[in-house]
């Protein structure tokens, strides 16, 4: 009985269909790992350019968390680096969703003080000329993050803006108090032309600029101390 051509074509291609499947499965497996072999040769580079000494394991010490970065909810890896068992440093593996062409991975390292130890790019689609700045072999940019004090982040930038108020006041007041120039009596004329401000007006308007000097000026350090032993915790 001769075989049908029909059911034999759908054999045949049936056969090669499942011969195909397997070897793109394969290479898919094979390139998936060296993908991934790829990826982590890369982020010990990174790792290695922000920190040195560790004598652990970074890698496999590594561990997740959710938290909201850039406005995006996301989860990081923190890879810790330690001493003799103890944490120094702790590199954070992080995504930036706002660049040119997609998602930016960062590696941002700091220390136990908060000393910002660098930032290095892990991997990024920016468009050649457009990405140059954040890439170390084509620019030094990036590099000069490093060694800035973590001190001044959102939350404590936060709490220290009316400090920065009172400091703008502090410099109007001194230069009014201890200057020559009074600059508090000149606004005031400025703004209010038909002002008469005799002699003694003029004193007493110094030697309430003095008092307020001091005032502003010890409220001012005060919230910059408070900030500043709130972030030591």
């Amino acid at each position: 009985m001769t075989p049908n051509p029909i059911l034999k074509a759908g054999a045949l291609l049936l056969i090669f269909t499942a011969i195909s499947v397997f070897f793109v499965a394969l290479t898919q497996d094979t390139t998936k790992e060296k993908i991934k072999y790829n990826e982590d040769q890369l982020l010990i580079k990174r790792l290695g350019e922000l920190v040195s000494g560790y004598d652990n394991n970074i890698l496999e010490d590594k561990f997740l968390k959710e938290i909201k970065l850039h406005g995006l909810q996301q989860q990081v890896g923190i890879f810790p680096a330690k001493q003799q068992g103890k944490t120094f440093a702790y590199l954070i593996e992080h995504t930036y969703p706002n660049g040119y062409n997609g998602n930016i991975r960062l590696l941002t390292g700091f220390d136990i003080k908060r000393q910002l130890l660098g930032v290095r790019v892990i991997t990024h689609k920016e468009t050649p000329g457009l990405g140059d700045k954040i890439e170390t072999r084509k620019s030094d940019w990036i590099k000069q993050f490093s060694g800035l004090s973590l001190l001044f982040d959102d939350d404590a930038f936060f709490k220290l803006k009316p400090a920065f108020m009172e400091l703008i006041m502090v410099i109007i007041l001194g230069i009014s108090a201890f200057s020559p120039k009074n600059l508090m009596l000149s606004m005031s004329q400025r703004y209010m032309k038909d002002i008469e401000v005799n002699e003694f007006m003029q004193k007493k308007m110094r030697q309430n600029a003095q008092i307020l000097f001091f005032i502003f000026l010890f409220h001012s350090l005060l919230i910059i101390y408070s900030v500043y032993y709130m972030s030591q915790e």
